[in-house]
C-alpha cells in the first residue's frame, strides 16, 4: 500500500479533465454515518464529508452534456469488476512464497474461535498470544529474507486449474442429481450422473484398481483409496517439499486437502453409482439421494466464486423514470440508461435496511446509485 504519493514517485501526466456534471450531491446534506449497516465488532466508518467546492463549468467551447457524476461512480465500480475472475490482476504479482495468512489451520485459537461460522463472521477474535506472537515472527523472517527465496512455482494457476476443472462439471452434477432435472424416469437421471461422475474420474481409473468381484457393501471403499490418492495428488506430484518456503509448503498442502475431499466425495457417490445401470429401483433412488447429499455439501464446502452470479444474468439496457425530490440537483422525472453490473452488496453500494451479511448478488445500474446512502 502506497501511503506517500510523494516519495519515490515521479509524476507522469496531471491533466486537468473535463468536469462531471454534479446530479448527486454527495455528502450534501450530511450524512448520518454511524447509521451506515455494518457487521458487528467494527467501529463505525471514520468517513469525514468531503469539503464543498464550486461547482464545475465547463470550458466555452463545450457543447452538449457532460458525463454525469453518478455515471462516472457506477462506472469506477463496474472497472474495478474487470479483475473480478480469473485471472484476475495481471499487471501486479503476488509473492506466494511469502504468503503469511491468518487461515493457516495450525493457528489452533484461531480454528477454534472459528469453527462453525461462515466466512462472513470470521474475525481475528479469540486468537491467543502465543499464535500472535507465531504470526509476527513468520511475517518477520518474510519481510527480511532475501528476495530471491522460494520455488518460483505458479501457485495462482495451480489454483485456478483445480477450480476451472471442476467448477462447472460439480454444478452439472448437481443439477443432474437434483428433483428439477427433468428425465424420464430415475434410471436415465442415474445413468445421466453416472456418466458424469465417470468423465470427472476416469482420468484416475485404471484396470488394476477395479475389484474383480464388487464388495458385498459399498461400504468396504479400500479399492478406491489408490483412485482418490491419484487424483488428489495430480497438481502436486513431483514438486520437492525441499524447494519450498514453509509458506509454499501451505499452500501446497492446501491445494492437495482441497483436491483429495472433492476426489474423496466423488469416490463416494462413484460407489453408490457403479453399479447402478441395471439395479432396482430403490437402489438408484438410493443412489440419487447419496449423491445429491454429497454434491451439495462438496459445493457448500469449496465456496468457490466461481458460482457466486446473478441469477438471472443482468440486462444489457435498463431504462427508468425516477423522481427524486430530496436531492437538489436531479431533476424530477429523470430518465436512467445504463447496463446492469452483477455485484456483491458493500460500502458504499448498501442500502438503509440491508442485512450487511446477505451477500447474495445482485444487479445494479447507474439508478442505482441515487438510492445508495
Amino acid at each position: 500500500m502506497i501511503c506517500d504519493f510523494l516519495d519515490g514517485l515521479e509524476v507522469v501526466t496531471l491533466l486537468n479533465l473535463l468536469p462531471k456534471n454534479e446530479t448527486i450531491p454527495f455528502g450534501r446534506p450530511p450524512v448520518d454515518r454511524q447509521n451506515v449497516p455494518q457487521p458487528p465488532l467494527l467501529p463505525p466508518l471514520p468517513l469525514p464529508l468531503p469539503p464543498q467546492h464550486p461547482r464545475p463549468e465547463p470550458p466555452p467551447g463545450w457543447r452538449g452534456s457532460l458525463l454525469s457524476d453518478f455515471i462516472s461512480f457506477f462506472e469506477a465500480h463496474v472497472a474495478g469488476g474487470w479483475h473480478d475472475r480469473a485471472p484476475g490482476e495481471t499487471r501486479v504479482h503476488i509473492d506466494y512464497s511469502g504468503l503469511v495468512t491468518f487461515y493457516d489451520t495450525t493457528l489452533s485459537s484461531l480454528v477454534d474461535a472459528r469453527w462453525g461460522k461462515d466466512k462472513l463472521h470470521l474475525r481475528l477474535e479469540g486468537i491467543s498470544t502465543a499464535d500472535v506472537e507465531r504470526v509476527l515472527t513468520e511475517l518477520q523472517s518474510v519481510l527480511t529474507r532475501k528476495r530471491d527465496k522460494g520455488s518460483s512455482i505458479d501457485w495462482a494457476s495451480i489454483a485456478r486449474v483445480v477450480m476451472e476443472r471442476y467448477a462447472d462439471r460439480l454444478e452439472y452434477l448437481r443439477f443432474l442429481l437434483s428433483p428439477n432435472a427433468t428425465f424420464a424416469d430415475t434410471a436415465e437421471q442415474a445413468s445421466a450422473a453416472r456418466v458424469q461422475l465417470l468423465i470427472m474420474l476416469s482420468p484416475y481409473l485404471t484396470t488394476v484398481d477395479i475389484p474383480p468381484e464388487l464388495p458385498a457393501s459399498s461400504a468396504n471403499a479400500s479399492w478406491a483409496a489408490p483412485v482418490v490418492h491419484r487424483c488428489a495428488t495430480t497438481q502436486t506430484l513431483g514438486i520437492p517439499l525441499g524447494m519450498l518456503t514453509p509458506q509454499e509448503v501451505r499452500i501446497h498442502a492446501a491445494i492437495e486437502h482441497t483436491l483429495r475431499e472433492i476426489c474423496r466425495r466423488l469416490m463416494l457417490v462413484w460407489l453408490e453409482f457403479f453399479d447402478v445401470e441395471g439395479a432396482d429401483e430403490a437402489k438408484v433412488v438410493q443412489a440419487i439421494e447419496v449423491g445429491r447429499r454429497h454434491v451439495g455439501e462438496l459445493m457448500i464446502w469449496l465456496d468457490w466464486s466461481a458460482w457466486v452470479r446473478c441469477e438471472p444474468a443482468c440486462g444489457l439496457g435498463v431504462r427508468q423514470r425516477h423522481s427524486i425530490p430530496k436531492f437538489t440537483h436531479v431533476a424530477h422525472g429523470m430518465v436512467l440508461w445504463g447496463q446492469e453490473n452483477c455485484y456483491l452488496p458493500s460500502w458504499p453500494f448498501i442500502r438503509k435496511g440491508d442485512d450487511p451479511y446477505d451477500m447474495t448478488p445482485r444487479c445494479m445500474s447507474p439508478k442505482d446509485i441515487v438510492h445508495v446512502r
